[in-house]
């Protein structure tokens, strides 16, 4: 060395040295990946010098020193400061120190503390509130490469979206992010850290040469890293992965890791070769779990009808159940085993058999479906139009549907729906008075027809369903208004009203389908607080009607997000972003300073859809101006802002993942 120094460390143990080459890992990738970053952290972290006597002369002043950074330069000022302020009584501010010493003072000097406190005891990540502090003075904070690795550690262990710092790296090039991420991964001490890394590397799609494999933490001791290591690689679309995997696997002893090496190996092989994947599942049942089901979903199409039948007659029940589903969806599921899988030991398999042979035009027997394990299921939603029961009455004749019109018959509604919906003239000069009168034309045929058939006897049944009138009515009610929606005309609307308002959840749906097509804007209040009160599609359809039939869509758009449902919440702000307009931007602008988080993320997605860059920068800058903020705010724009590529695509995606 030309000035004659010996520079060294003293390293108290094997984890004061794993710590230690981290650190200095890391500074070292830093100094290469951002440009203008010394490692300062470096010396005044360093055991001081040993100098030879003749080289003293030569070497300059600190203070004078012109290879000294602007971050050197920041924390000797910051350390001249506070030496001047703090007083004779050791902790104690000098009079009038407090007007010296600053916001950014004291979060610059925390940065300084925490980075060494972390890297040499607790391998704590910066808190919350501290980095958002030094955020509000991101332009005017240096950081050592030490300082900038700890705030990279915060931001890429953050799992809460509340920790701003993508700004520091902001020039980072995108070949580094990887080998940023990998470090931390492999490196860090904190469990937060390591995972996160990896989940980041995962979303983010960064794929790492083979070679660079062996250095991800498929030995570590927190089992959730192990984990995301496994599924890291399982996102991987090569068959080299899968046969990592597969090493892992046979190699592991831990039967915990062993199971997660195959679900991540099978995973692979779901996309590479999704027969053979499927074959070995049906071989090895035991291998099946929640987590592959939506998995085994995407790649159902491409499995051989083969392979699909061997899934149904020797499998799991999960897998025999997609498999049926797919063959009947292909009409490839032989009539005799549909025949045979309805005396299954399952309810679900038992009901998709009496489904295949309906689709197939086999006349099924009620008495049989009825006496099933699965036919309370079916009966009970056997109104909607995709049900076995519906399915088997629309292929009978009207006359034979006529026959099973009746009050006293779980079959009579569902029969009645079908004449209503495939021979709507047969029965279009009575359905609407038989809504009116409540089906006493109905109730009375059917007493009648008791009567005669059994006498006296008769009006024991009958009295017996006093209690239930009014839910049989109900039910054919239900039936009338499905199949008039189809066949509705303007004037149906004003009894459409009527049942929407309702507090017949099972009548919204028929009643919302004919507002939506013949209401007007005076339904808009109705269909808000159906919204609100409603259950699934119809929340949801009530939600878009409104918006569709409103002459003040906005203002629809400020009711919805006053709800606590995501999802209506959602459909406003995709009406905003696909209806741009100047209100709407001001609208978003307001909801980035209400309490609802979900709110402030969509007004955020809604504003990067429709500001610049710039704009977005400068609405960060008069944000942080506020004298209060939100946290949540300030990171989605940071990330959306600074990110590097490839991760601030993912943000962007995550964020409309948000609607």
């Amino acid at each position: 060395m030309a000035l004659g120094e010996i520079l060294f460390k003293e390293i108290k143990d094997s984890r004061d040295w794993e710590n230690k080459l981290q650190t200095w890992l890391t500074a070292h990738l830093l100094m290469l990946a951002v440009p203008g970053i010394t490692s300062l952290s470096e010396s005044l972290s360093a055991t001081p010098p040993i100098q030879s006597s003749e080289s003293v002369e030569h070497k300059l002043p600190e203070s004078a020193n012109p290879a000294r950074g602007a971050e050197s330069v920041q924390l000797v000022e910051l350390i001249t400061l506070m030496s001047e302020v703090v007083g004779v009584e050791q902790l104690k501010f000098a009079p009038g120190g407090e007007k010296k010493v600053h916001e950014f003072d004291v979060a610059r000097l925390y940065l300084f503390s925490a980075t060494w406190m972390s890297s040499r005891h607790t391998s704590d990540v910066l808190g919350t509130h501290e980095i958002n502090l030094l955020y509000k003075h991101r332009e005017k904070l240096k950081p050592t490469s030490g300082e900038l690795h700890n705030l990279i550690r915060a931001v890429a262990a953050d799992t809460s979206s509340l920790k701003p710092g993508w700004f520091w790296i902001r020039n980072l090039k995108p070949e580094n992010v990887g080998r940023i991420l990998v470090l931390l991964a492999t490196s860090d001490l904190n469990t937060d850290v390591r995972d996160n890394a990896l989940k980041l590397l995962t979303s983010a799609k960064i794929i790492l040469p083979e070679e660079r494999w062996p250095e991800l933490p498929f030995w570590d001791d927190s089992a959730p890293t192990r984990f995301a290591a496994y599924n890291y690689l399982a996102s991987l679309d090569v068959r080299e992965a899968l046969s990592f995997l597969e090493g892992l696997a046979d190699s592991e002893d831990n039967p915990i890791y062993s199971f997660a090496a195959k679900q991540a190996a099978l995973s692979v092989k779901l996309r590479l070769d999704p027969n053979q994947a499927f074959s070995e599942l049906i071989a090895r049942p035991e291998l099946m779990s929640d987590d592959l089901l939506p998995k085994l979903r995407a790649s159902i199409h491409d499995i051989t009808d083969k392979v699909l039948l061997d899934g149904v007659v020797g499998s799991e029940d999960k897998i025999r159940v997609l498999c049926i589903e797919e063959l009947v969806r292909r009409s490839a599921l032989p009539k005799a085993l549909a025949e045979s899988l309805t005396n299954d030991d399952s309810a679900a398999i038992k009901g998709l058999a009496f489904d295949a042979l309906v689709r197939m035009g086999e006349q099924v027997d009620l008495d049989k479906l009825r006496a099933s394990d699965s036919y309370f299921g079916l009966s009970t939603i056997g109104l909607g139009p995709d049900s076995t029961l519906q399915r088997v009455f629309s292929s009978y004749s009207p006359e034979r549907l006529e026959e099973q019109v009746d009050w006293f018959s779980v079959n009579g509604p569902v029969a009645y729906k079908s004449l209503a919906l495939k021979h709507f003239n047969r029965i279009s000069n009575s359905i609407r008075t038989d809504i009116q009168n409540g089906f006493i034309r109905i109730k009375e045929a059917s007493e009648a027809r008791l009567r005669a058939q059994f006498g006296v006897q008769a009006e024991t049944l009958i009295k017996s369903f006093t209690e239930l009138n009014k839910f049989v009515a109900s039910t054919f009610l239900e039936a009338a208004l499905g199949g008039l929606a189809v066949n509705a005309q303007p004037s149906d609307v004003e009894m459409a009203r009527h049942h929407l308002s309702s507090g017949e959840f099972r009548l919204h749906s028929a009643a919302l389908d004919i507002v939506s097509r013949f209401g007007d804007a005076s339904d808009v209040s109705a269909l808000l607080r159906l919204a609100n009160e409603g259950l699934g599609p119809v929340s949801v359809n009530s939600a878009r009607a409104a918006l569709r039939l409103s002459d003040d869509p906005l203002q629809v758009v400020r009711e919805l997000a006053a709800t606590n449902k995501r999802e209506i919440i959602g459909i406003g702000f995709q009406w905003l972003v696909e209806q741009p307009s100047v209100e709407g931007t001001q609208y978003c602008r307001e909801l980035l300073e209400e309490q609802g988080d979900g709110n402030r993320v969509l007004s955020i997605y809604y504003l990067s859809q429709t500001l610049s860059m710039d704009e977005l920068e400068k609405l960060l800058e008069n944000y942080l101006a506020r004298d209060s903020y939100f946290y949540n705010v300030v990171t989605w724009l940071d990330r959306l802002l600074y990110a590097p590529p490839p991760l601030r695509e993912m943000f962007a995606t995550e964020l409309t993942h948000s609607l």
